[in-house]
């Protein structure tokens, strides 16, 4: 139970950040390709800012390898993580990818 409460703070303040973003300036969004289950993959911009860039960098959001051609989102990982902040504040915290990749088995 306060594992669960501990994932629903964390998600709470990165729904918060990401409000706090989308309402501060022009969207714009750039279509990167397609994900699974035919959902299109986007770069969010506000202003110019990468919100996906700003989440991961804040330790709010995973950057899934997959979808991360470019690697501009490694360092953004790798400090957050250096920094133990979002995410990385829990070291048992677990990609969902391998989440579900570990129920499966």
């Amino acid at each position: 139970a306060e594992k669960l409460a501990d994932v629903e703070k964390e998600l709470n303040k990165a729904k918060e950040k990401l409000s706090s973003l989308l309402h501060s300036g022009q969207i714009t969004l750039l279509r990167t390709g397609s994900g699974n289950h035919k959902r299109m993959a986007m770069e969010v911009f506000v202003d110019g800012i990468d919100v996906n860039l700003e989440l991961v960098r804040c330790g709010l959001a995973w950057r899934e390898p997959r979808f991360d051609k470019s690697g501009k989102y490694i360092q953004a990982e790798a400090d957050a993580k250096k920094a133990k902040i979002g995410l990385w504040s829990d070291p048992t915290s677990i990609a969902p990818w391998e989440y579900r990749a570990s129920r499966k088995k």
